[in-house]
């Protein structure tokens, strides 16, 4: 612009007007193309969140697909697990859930039910469940959990270790000699099994059975845990 009212007013030539010109053209393509290019170094993350880990480095060189910052919300937290479809009939919205973690050992936490996938994996024969976290639990996002939903609740409920099951039978000890008794099962869990029928609950269980056991063979009971008869 002041190159040209120079030439108007005859202080610069046509040649001098025309070089000023192109090179401040130039000038500003370069600019855009600058800006062009920065705007590829710019990472957008494609949802709002807070940054949970940075994998990647000042200097690295990244490709599409590498992942350079892991972006999530810290609450609300959920757990995504798997319900095989023999079980998936009794899970229901809105039902309890205890959560164990390696973290906390010593503790069932507590979460609810939220969702349940309508297709499930026939691959895997389970359906996917969410269950939804109380805003104060302890746990952090990646830990790994187990869940058991709760989807009956019974006072007095005798349980069996799942080790103790053989064939739907429950080894016992009775006078020193070994018993196979049939039983009636309910919920089975991961750790811990129902028995319905065929236990009273004060017989000394066999936990973990050897497979080559025979009815009347002659043991002795060790004491477990608290003392309970094993």
């Amino acid at each position: 612009e002041r190159t040209r009212t120079l030439l108007q007013k005859r202080f610069v030539s046509p040649q001098l007007h025309e070089q000023t010109t192109s090179r401040h053209q130039q000038a500003v393509a370069a600019v855009a193309a600058a800006k062009e290019r920065l705007g590829q170094y710019v990472l957008r993350a494609p949802l709002d969140g807070t940054v949970l880990r940075k994998d990647g480095e000042v200097g690295e060189v990244v490709g599409p697909g590498d992942i350079v910052f892991w972006i999530g919300r810290l609450r609300p937290l959920w757990i995504v697990t798997e319900v095989d479809e023999e079980d998936i009939p009794q899970v229901a919205l809105g039902q309890r859930a205890l959560i164990r973690a390696d973290a906390f050992p010593d503790r069932d936490l507590p979460g609810r039910v939220e969702k349940v996938t309508p297709k499930g994996d026939p691959i895997n024969k389970s359906y996917r469940v969410r269950v939804a976290l109380p805003d104060d639990t302890p746990l952090l996002i990646g830990m790994t959990t187990e869940v058991n939903i709760v989807v009956r609740e019974e006072n007095d409920a005798i349980l069996v270790p799942v080790t103790a099951l053989a064939n739907g039978r429950v080894w016992l000890v009775e006078d020193g000699r070994t018993v196979a008794r049939p039983v009636e099962l309910g919920v089975i869990g991961t750790e811990k099994a129902e028995v319905r029928a065929g236990l009273s609950g004060d017989e000394s269980v066999i936990l973990d059975p050897p497979p080559d056991l025979r009815e009347n063979d002659r043991v002795r009971p060790q004491p477990i845990g608290d003392g309970a008869p094993g």
